[in-house]
């Protein structure tokens, strides 16, 4: 977990990922993608990868450049509605830093265009964690990515449901860990980072996004 990436030193599909998305609407930094890029990597074929919170598809593109034309798939979970109103906004209301989506429509429209090239390897469920619950079945997924609703409740139901989900060895992490998420430390440091059931775990450096491995 404490392994630095070298942005210098990034192989060729790497680097045509970074070229892909910089031009994306998103919060996620191009090392975050680049730690995405490689989990998605690193599960075996016919894995399946859950990513809670998609909005536009920037890291659901750096996760499907590493997935595409091989036997994963990626479910993306959203709610695809205008960012602007939602509670936790960190952009605080402001639509023209990101150059955010006015409306749901074009939310939508804006993540669909990023991610329809992903064809078989992609699958879209619109709504929040609690309307799926039921529809997945327990270790099922090989990798769950959460980046949904901050606030301290919702991170806490996506964390629960994922580890339901995942099967032993899988990666759960998210995005988000850093001095602004004080609701995402909570609920991260009681679930993962402070379960002694979870060995393997902790914060990637230079990012924001925290990864365990369930046991």
């Amino acid at each position: 977990m404490n392994h630095l990436i070298d942005m210098n030193d990034l192989n060729p599909r790497e680097t045509e990922m970074l070229s892909y998305c910089e031009n994306l609407g998103g919060q996620t930094m191009p090392i975050e993608l680049v730690v995405l890029f490689r989990a998605a990597s690193n599960i075996p074929d016919n894995s399946k990868i859950l990513e809670i919170g998609s909005y536009r598809g920037r890291s659901s593109a750096a996760i499907g450049c590493s997935i595409k034309g091989t036997n994963k798939k990626l479910y993306c979970l959203d709610i695809w509605r205008n960012y602007n109103t939602q509670p936790d906004n960190p952009l605080k209301g402001d639509l023209k830093k990101d150059n955010l989506p006015k409306t749901d429509f074009e939310v939508i429209e804006d993540f669909m265009k990023n991610t329809d090239w992903l064809d078989e390897n992609i699958c879209h469920l619109r709504g929040r964690t609690v309307d799926f619950i039921e529809l997945f079945a327990d270790e099922s997924f090989n990798m769950v990515f959460i980046d949904g609703a901050h606030d301290y409740n919702n991170v806490s139901i996506d964390i629960d449901f994922a580890m339901r989900i995942l099967k032993p060895k899988g990666i759960i992490c998210g995005h988000d860990y850093h001095s602004a998420g004080t609701d995402v430390i909570k609920s991260v440091d009681e679930k993962i980072i402070n379960n002694p059931d979870i060995k393997i775990k902790g914060i990637i450096p230079d990012t924001s996004i925290w990864m365990g491995i369930k046991d």
